[in-house]
């Protein structure tokens, strides 16, 4: 069990994962990781909590991998690298996609709309992308919530946050 989302950071979590990927490599066995989500006994609303280092989106994020792998992280290189990333930047960058792109990874791949949600997120100012990763962060897609920020990051949003699954 790989727990998250109480001490860590979410490179942390990446790094314990990629560890027991590298294990398996090295010696030859299969050990299967089972990302498990900390969240306080006492809590009352345990399903909102999240952690000081962590974010809504992300949590949704590795959520979503889970999903398609039914809890476990196999012990294949190639999964884990396409499923988390080949490093932690692109840990962070699969962290951030839209729902819909990681769940239907190689469809939205293949439609060209992950390398087109990429350029576009690369091309936003500065200015635009700190509301832009405010919304994302909290993952909070609400009509209220996208209308609050600029116009050009409301399109970006809209177009790619507001997708049902390919």
């Amino acid at each position: 069990y790989i727990l998250f989302n109480y001490n860590d950071n979410p490179e942390d979590f990446y790094y314990r994962l990629e560890h027991n990927i590298r294990l398996n490599a090295k010696y030859g066995v299969k050990i299967f990781s089972f990302p498990m989500k900390y969240i306080p006994v006492t809590d009352k609303n345990r399903f909102d909590y999240v952690g000081e280092n962590w974010n809504r989106k992300y949590l949704r994020a590795i959520q979503a991998v889970l999903n398609v792998t039914k809890g476990s992280v196999s012990p294949g290189e190639s999964f884990f690298y396409k499923a988390f990333g080949k490093d932690v930047s692109e840990f962070h960058k699969i962290m951030i996609m839209p729902e819909a792109y990681i769940i239907q990874r190689f469809a939205s791949e293949d439609a060209g709309l992950t390398s087109m949600w990429w350029k576009e997120y690369q091309n936003l100012t500065k200015t635009v992308k700190i509301d832009v990763d405010r919304i994302i962060l909290n993952n909070d897609f609400s009509h209220e919530a996208i209308s609050a920020v600029c116009k050009t990051g409301a399109n970006f949003l809209s177009r790619h946050y507001d997708k049902i699954p390919v």
